[in-house]
């Protein structure tokens, strides 16, 4: 008996003793400048909040906090070495629903796993998706390009640079019954020149990219993916005006390392909240197409796990394997 409450009251202490130590360092935090792993290359979407994040955490947190594009792999290669990070709450990632939902069912191999290996530290924004075309395209509508496609089976293209763009262009194919060739790029600005240029007829992109070169007519809006037409582009239909109840939203999202001590995640999370409820962060977010989202910890925990299920059913629905 007296060795078992030995035992005991060793394991409370070695408890009381770590959690010491990782209040402690939570209070340290931070002692030296953060990085934040932006997964896709620069200009993007995802780059441009990420750095808006960093600036404004910069602030708070008062150290350095810096932004490193790893693009690759529909951002694979950057959530793989955030997940293989010191859990220590210096290397950040702004994961996305390709990293974080679509990428599991698509690629078998994936050098993560996006629930076990990551501690969710908040949902940051959400945004539509935009289908869009070179100005010059024989189509002005999304019913204008279902009936060219139909009447040319095989000889539409269209581009996209994330896993969500795969499901939204293959989802719309199948729901029209269409012969469109999906071409993969590594880049956003890749793939905005050849759709610009004629090269590549149509564009799956997200709207923070695609706005202002609709804007600048250098793009043709065809639709959107959100159930209501956007407030920067009301000019722009939904999918589901043509295709009824079609709706896919993207989101971004902030992680760190899995076993990153909680009074750390916790107190990242707090900057993260307080800046995402900024009005004028909002506003800034509002005017590059993004919606911002209050949620807990807990509840982006969930809701994580949640699109890896509602993407894992889209992805086997349409059968869309690695592609790029």
């Amino acid at each position: 008996m007296r060795k078992l409450i030995r035992k005991g009251l060793a394991v409370l202490l070695g408890s009381a003793i770590s959690l010491g130590n990782s209040l402690a360092s939570a209070q340290e935090f931070p002692a030296r400048p953060i990085k934040v792993i932006v997964p896709f290359a620069a200009g993007s979407a995802v780059d441009s909040v990420g750095r808006i994040i960093a600036n404004e955490l910069t602030a708070r947190l008062k150290t350095p906090v810096v932004v490193e594009n790893r693009a690759g792999a529909t951002g694979a290669i950057g959530s793989e070495s955030v997940a293989k990070a010191p859990a220590d709450g210096y290397t950040l990632l702004v994961g996305t629903t390709g990293t974080h939902a679509t990428n599991p069912s698509i690629y078998p191999n994936l050098g993560y796993n996006p629930i076990r290996d990551f501690a969710p530290v908040g949902f940051v924004v959400s945004l539509s998706m935009l289908i869009a075309s070179y100005p010059g395209a024989p189509f002005r509508t999304l019913p204008e390009l279902i009936e060219y496609a139909r009447a040319n089976p095989g000889k539409l293209s269209f581009a996209t640079t994330t896993a969500p763009g795969i499901v939204i262009g293959e989802s719309i194919k199948s729901r029209a019954k269409l012969d469109i060739v999906y071409v993969p790029y590594k880049s956003s600005l890749g793939a905005l020149n050849d759709v610009m240029g004629g090269q590549v007829a149509l564009m799956v992109t997200d709207a923070g990219v695609g706005t202002p070169q609709i804007k600048a007519g250098k793009l043709r809006g065809l639709a959107t993916t959100s159930l209501k037409a956007s407030s920067l582009l009301p000019d722009v239909p939904p999918v589901a005006a043509t295709l009824p109840g079609f709706e896919i939203i993207t989101w971004f999202g902030m992680f760190a390392p899995a076993n990153t001590p909680s009074p750390i995640v916790e107190k990242l999370a707090g900057s993260l909240q307080q800046i995402l409820q900024d009005p004028p962060i909002r506003d800034r977010m509002t005017q590059l197409g993004f919606e911002t989202r209050p949620m807990t910890t807990t509840q982006f925990q969930t809701f994580v796990r949640e699109e890896n299920e509602r993407w894992a059913v889209w992805v086997k629905e349409f059968g869309i394997g690695a592609q790029q």
